[in-house]
């Protein structure tokens, strides 16, 4: 079965963050035109299905898709032979198309369960940076090697790194007995790598070369804010929560590399200050959120909005 892939140039600057545009400086909200067909590419998967979440292109023009694939497994080369074996349900992948549109690689990844992407980014120095969710046991992050690593739990979340060149960087991972994900990924002038997304559980171990324990308050998920540094070093954590439901499912970061998250949330006197207090409360069922942290990683400001029903932000 053939499963086609529209490979489109968008000319993005930035991705909107939330659904009211003002609360955001103009440096961040950078307007999207509309997509200019390139090239239809053709994946090759008997019996597999190939999902891709996300397509980004670096300084060069060079184009890079990211996904997830079936079983048994797919030719990722439309003009040639690059066939990737599934190890579960569900492996990882990620293609980089050169700019004049022929093939060039394409990584893959995943162990006996389920890995997926859901989101990436390309750094300053081109280097990139993907996250999403695995659940399976001595999962291979390495596609040239071997960086094995386990879910604590249902669901756990994975930062991985492939250099400029294509070769393989490193893998972080975190997240305890319940389920945890990663939403979105950014990152700054320095390289350094911002992700958020929801946990759950306690004494959440965000820091995967030391400790950085958190816990969610007793709720279904609480939201968090990660940075990694451009080495490769954990940054630090932010978390914050009621007794209920707190999602985050964007970030971005302006010129000055202040980071922008923006979620839902539901409760009472949801306090979005780690480091202090910031309380608010739905009008109705889930309400939009957007959070600001300054660059040195201290709060900002909350802005909350929303209605009688349910609302949900957007997504990257």
């Amino acid at each position: 079965m053939l499963y086609l892939v529209l490979v489109v140039k968008l000319k993005i600057f930035a991705f909107i963050l939330a659904l009211m545009i003002f609360v955001l400086p103009s440096s961040v909200l950078a307007a999207t035109a509309a997509p200019e067909f390139q090239s239809v590419k053709l994946y090759d998967g008997v019996n597999a299905s190939v999902t891709s979440t996300l397509t980004l292109f670096d300084g060069l023009g060079n184009q890079y898709i990211a996904g997830y694939f079936s079983v048994p497994g797919v030719n990722f080369n439309p003009d040639g032979f690059d066939y990737h074996t599934s190890s579960g349900n569900y492996d990882a992948f990620l293609t980089k198309y050169n700019a004049d549109g022929s093939y060039g690689w394409t990584k893959t990844w995943g162990g006996a369960d389920t890995e997926t992407v859901y989101s990436f980014v390309i750094s300053a120095n081109n280097s990139i940076y993907i996250s999403g969710v695995f659940s399976s046991i001595n999962t291979n992050f390495n596609p040239e090697g071997i960086d094995l690593k386990s879910t604590n739990g249902s669901w756990d979340t994975y930062l991985t790194k492939f250099n400029s060149d294509g070769t393989y960087g490193w893998t972080k991972t975190w997240g305890g007995a319940g389920t945890d994900a990663s939403y979105s990924i950014a990152s700054d002038a320095n390289s350094s790598v911002y992700i958020t997304g929801s946990f759950q559980g306690n004494n959440i171990n965000f820091n995967p070369a030391g400790s950085d324990l958190k816990s969610s308050n007793g709720g279904a998920t609480d939201a968090y804010l990660t940075k990694y540094n451009a080495d490769g070093s954990y940054g630090w954590t932010k978390t914050w929560g009621g007794t209920l439901t707190e999602d985050n499912y964007a970030v971005a970061v302006d010129g000055n590399n202040n980071v922008f998250v923006a979620g839902r949330f539901i409760g009472t006197n949801i306090n979005f200050n780690p480091a202090g207090s910031d309380l608010r409360t739905p009008v109705g069922s889930y309400d939009i959120s957007l959070t600001k942290y300054n660059s040195d990683g201290t709060y900002g400001w909350t802005k909350t909005w929303g209605g009688v029903g349910s609302r949900v932000s957007v997504c990257n």
